[in-house]
């Protein structure tokens, strides 16, 4: 019985050092908005992701639960994606996800949300990140026309043309509070061995409006990768 206790007793010791050499996927920001959409209101949810293990991981699905004030649940989304998908220790990325609520016809319907995320080990899988930096605001179109955009200027510091790219871009308040988070992917489009391209994306009216009244951005960060 003593050497059954001592085993036990050593397994215990043991595990808290395996569970440490995993690779873990922790979400150390996350922001939530009800807003409008379309004729009711909608859960908006962003999420800074950190691999706080040791070893690469890789994003492999998460949900996102909606309550009422009386903590029922009323809606769910479930998550595919993350950006980018595989971190290695210490490296951040980004989700984002709206879940429309169609019996929410007042903000107040939706009262608390819940934000799970998983994750496996990767070895095989390469990400490859490229220099990026970025910018945001207001761009004239024309003479009557403008909107606001997220700019991405990458750079292929590689020997080879890159043609599968992606951007997560992620948007921070004066308080280094995460606010929005977004990602592009062009397609057909290859960027040149020593060339720099830009990608850009529009910001929707209703976020606009939305931040117009609670917080505005203050601090871009862009994460440029592609995946072998």
């Amino acid at each position: 019985m003593k050497k059954v206790i001592i085993l036990v007793l050593l397994a215990s010791i043991l595990l808290p050092a395996s569970a440490l050499a995993a690779g873990k996927l922790t979400v150390t920001q996350e922001a939530f908005y009800v807003r409008p959409y379309f004729s009711y209101f909608a859960g908006e949810t962003y999420a800074e992701v950190t691999n706080t293990g040791d070893k690469p991981v890789k994003f492999n699905g998460g949900m996102i639960e909606l309550y009422d004030a009386d903590g029922n649940s009323i809606e769910s989304s479930n998550l595919y994606s993350l950006y980018p998908p595989i971190l290695g220790p210490g490296e951040v990325g980004y989700l984002y996800d709206t879940t429309s609520v169609k019996e929410a016809e007042d903000k107040s319907y939706i009262d608390d949300y819940a934000l799970t995320v998983t994750s496996k080990g990767e070895n095989e899988e390469v990400i490859r990140y490229l220099p990026s930096d970025g910018r945001f605001g207001e761009v004239q179109r024309s003479r009557y026309f403008s909107e606001y955009r997220l700019t991405a200027i990458i750079t292929n510091d590689t020997d080879e043309t890159l043609e599968k790219v992606t951007v997560a871009i992620a948007l921070y308040d004066a308080n280094d509070k995460l606010i929005y988070a977004d990602k592009i992917t062009p397609y057909n489009i290859g960027i040149p061995s020593g060339q720099s391209i830009e990608f850009n994306t529009r910001v929707d009216s209703r976020i606009l409006e939305a931040w117009a009244e609670e917080t505005e951005p203050a601090r871009i960060v862009t994460i440029a990768y592609s995946e072998d």
